[in-house]
């Protein structure tokens, strides 16, 4: 089937969401055996930067989501309507992978009954960057409280957004850039301290830690809403150009792991994935290649089930056949997952919505509702 233009800009994002997922799993359960077993420098390097994947995940979650809403928020129904979609499209695998970890020891976090109604409620992260709740139950699960914040103030951010001028959102974009490089705040996660957070100041590790990683998730808005007010683009641009920000991307990761080098990364992605939304070249196209976009579909799946699977390996596999199974394993279960319980519970979420014939294009349309569950990053 011919994808369109729409279609191939969720196709190759979709891909990207695959990258990132894996890029964080191979962190986890990869980087420091590789280092070990004499990989060299820059590609362990590279491996222990797999943390930067959550800071994709974030800026393209605010770009897809300023994406798929493209007006203000007005109607109480287009409120109702964006809540229940995010709900059904974060709660039924995230209950899953909770249940599924829920026999078995992941984290070194104590489940008392305190930290697991945090965790149900999706607000585990809601502390400062020494907290240690955010790890609690499922340790990847804290960036899904982290996204959860974002999610509850995206309606209000994008509807401030819409009433600022091109030079206004250009300008926030550079000091929100600037911002997150000068701080580091891309590193920053549950449990940090100032022995591993040297370069940068000590001040945002105080910070409330949905908010001192909410610069990536407003750069992406920021960006889109930049891409949406800029003139026609008579020429896209070329796959030299998308291959040159990821191989700048890729040098950073790999020549160190300092903290604004990191953000410095965040940066780029964020202008790589605006520059993939304008672009229809050969890039794009293997990202939005069929395995790419399957796997991208189930990259959410992926990322919440690497810490259960990774664990339920390691008891009944033995080592190092349980490692080495550990990545097509997962991906396997997350493909099943969601096929089978996302997607079905998601479809039957939101065909509980009441029906509001007085609901707006942009935000009752049921394609753009499939576009926004299949990009939305919640890492």
């Amino acid at each position: 089937m011919k994808i369109s233009a729409a279609n191939g800009k969720v196709s190759a994002l979709t891909g990207i969401r695959f990258v990132a997922a894996s890029y964080v799993f191979i962190m986890h359960y990869g980087a420091t055996f590789l280092a070990r077993a004499g990989a060299p420098r820059p590609l362990a390097t590279f491996l222990r930067n797999g943390a930067f994947g959550v800071s994709v995940f974030f800026v393209l979650s605010g770009f897809i989501l300023a994406h798929a809403h493209p007006a203000r928020f007005k109607a109480p129904a287009q409120y109702r309507d964006y809540f229940i979609g995010r709900f059904a499209r974060l709660y039924p695998v995230y209950l899953f992978a909770l249940l599924l970890a829920l026999p078995i020891p992941i984290t070194s976090v104590p489940l008392t009954a305190k930290t697991a109604v945090a965790v149900l409620a999706m607000v585990q992260s809601w502390t400062n960057a020494y907290g240690h709740s955010g790890y609690a139950w499922i340790m990847q699960a804290w960036t899904l409280s982290v996204e959860f914040f974002f999610y509850l103030l995206f309606p209000f951010l994008i509807n401030m957004l819409r009433r600022l001028g091109s030079p206004l959102l250009l300008v926030a974009c550079v000091i929100d850039a600037v911002f997150m490089i000068d701080a580091g705040t891309p590193t920053i996660t549950p449990w940090t301290d100032f022995a591993g957070h040297v370069h940068v100041p000590a001040w945002p590790l105080h910070l409330f830690l949905p908010l001192t990683r909410s610069g990536e998730f407003l750069f992406g808005m920021l960006l889109q809403t930049l891409v949406l007010r800029a003139s026609p683009i008579a020429r896209r641009p070329g796959s030299a150009l998308c291959l040159g920000v990821t191989a700048a991307i890729a040098a950073l990761l790999s020549i160190t792991r300092d903290d604004r080098a990191v953000a410095a990364a965040t940066v780029l992605i964020g202008l790589l994935i605006a520059l993939i939304y304008v672009s229809d070249n050969g890039f794009t196209r293997l990202l939005g290649c069929r395995a790419l976009y399957l796997f991208g579909s189930a990259s959410y799946a992926f990322y919440l089930l690497q810490g259960p699977s990774h664990t339920y390996l390691r008891m009944f596999v033995p080592s190092p056949y349980g490692r080495l199974l550990a990545f097509p394993v997962t991906l396997a279960a997350a493909i099943l997952v969601w096929r089978f319980i996302e997607e079905p519970a998601r479809r039957s979420i939101l065909s509980l919505r009441p029906r509001d014939p007085a609901r707006t294009a942009p935000h009752g349309d049921e394609m753009a509702a499939i576009l926004r569950s299949r990009l939305t990053q919640t890492d």
